[in-house]
C-alpha cells in the first residue's frame, strides 16, 4: 500500500491496525487479512491530528478551514500511527524531506522508531531539501532517486525480481 501526504497516514493506520482475518467466520472477506504486504509513505502526515503548544492541531486548523465545522484536537488525538505499532505490522519505506514546510520530518522519524524498536523491516530516507508534495521529485536530481532506492529496497524484499 502507498500514500503521500494525509494518504501517508492513511497508508500507515491501515498497516498498524490491520485486521487479522478469522477463518471461522462464514464470510469469505473476514477471513482473508486486511494487512498490506508493506507501505510505501511519502512524506506522510503522521502526526497531523496532535495537539500543538497552543491547543490546536494541524488537522483541526484544515478541517475548520475547510469546512467551518466545529473541530475538537482532543478527539483526534489517537489517529497517530505511531501509537499502533506492533511486532504485526508491514515492512516500510518511507522518504521525506528535512525542509517539508508542511509536514515535518521529526513524525516520519518517530514512526520509524518504533517501527525498529517492533524489528520491523523499515528503511528511512530524509533528503535535506525539497517541498511538500514533491511526488517522484520532480526536476531535483537529489530528491529524483528515491524510486531508484525503493526499487532496490522492493529487490531485496522479495518484492521485484532481479533484473
Amino acid at each position: 500500500m502507498m500514500g503521500f501526504s494525509a494518504g501517508g497516514h492513511l497508508a500507515a493506520m491501515t498497516g498498524v491496525e490491520a485486521f487479522p482475518g478469522q477463518l471461522d467466520k462464514a464470510d469469505p472477506v473476514d477471513q482473508v487479512s486486511s494487512r498490506p504486504d508493506f507501505l510505501i509513505l511519502g512524506y506522510p502526515w503522521l502526526e497531523g491530528m496532535q495537539r500543538l503548544p497552543d491547543g490546536h492541531s494541524q488537522y483541526c486548523d484544515f478541517a475548520i478551514r475547510d469546512t467551518h465545522s466545529p473541530c475538537e484536537p482532543k478527539d483526534y488525538v489517537r489517529f497517530a500511527p505511531r501509537l499502533y505499532v506492533t511486532s504485526k505490522a508491514p515492512p516500510t519505506f518511507i522518504y521525506h524531506t528535512s525542509d517539508d514546510g508542511l509536514v515535518p520530518a521529526d513524525g516520519s522519524v518517530r514512526f520509524y522508531e518504533e517501527l525498529r524498536k517492533q524489528s520491523i523491516p523499515v528503511e528511512m530516507h530524509v533528503f535535506e531539501h525539497g517541498p511538500h508534495g514533491t511526488g517522484l521529485g520532480g526536476s531535483d536530481p537529489e530528491l529524483s532517486t528515491w524510486p531508484q532506492l525503493l526499487q532496490e529496497w522492493m529487490r531485496h524484499r522479495g518484492l521485484l525480481p532481479t533484473s
